[in-house]
């Protein structure tokens, strides 16, 4: 277990090209949080509004989720937090995806629909919108910076192991 560190990922599989490398969840979240205060207006939703801020922190919860899961928790995640500043939380979003996710998982990842009530929140908005950005950026080949299998811990916990180094 490892920081989110490139350069120690690169080290650690040079000499132990057979480990398994998985990243501490405290730095995922020490990660978010820095990402989110540089963005002033999502900053104060954080400071401010302690469903927002839960709602935030969510994202780091999304390393106990199963895998196949991660993607489809994300996008409902984010269409609940959807709101002003809206343009905010799409810079957060391609964040988390570029750096989390890997435009190259959305693509594959099967499209998120509509589910009957119309009161309840699928994630298909979030879903939609990240395809269309892909899409129009032209990265849909482009895998995550630390791809989901790196951070999450659902199966690490799964087995007993433990869920940080700190």
């Amino acid at each position: 277990m490892c920081d989110f560190e490139q350069s120690e990922i690169s080290a650690v599989r040079q000499v132990f090209p057979h480990a398994t490398i998985t990243r501490c969840v405290f730095h995922l979240g020490n990660a978010l949080y820095k990402h989110i205060q540089a963005l002033p207006g999502l900053s104060a939703r954080y400071r401010n509004n302690n469903n927002d801020k839960n709602l935030l922190r969510s994202l780091q919860a999304l390393a106990f989720v199963p895998i196949n899961e991660v993607y489809t928790f994300m996008c409902i995640l984010m269409d609940v937090l959807m709101g002003p500043p809206a343009d905010e939380v799409l810079e957060l979003l391609k964040y988390f995806v570029l750096t989390y996710i890997g435009p190259s998982y959305v693509v594959a990842h099967p499209e998120i629909l509509p589910g009957d009530d119309e009161e309840a929140t699928y994630g298909d908005g979030c879903d939609g919108w990240l395809r269309a950005w892909i899409n129009h950026e032209q990265i849909a080949h482009r895998d995550a910076l630390f791809p989901i299998q790196l951070w999450n811990l659902s199966e690490r916990l799964h087995i007993g192991l433990s869920r940080t180094n700190n």
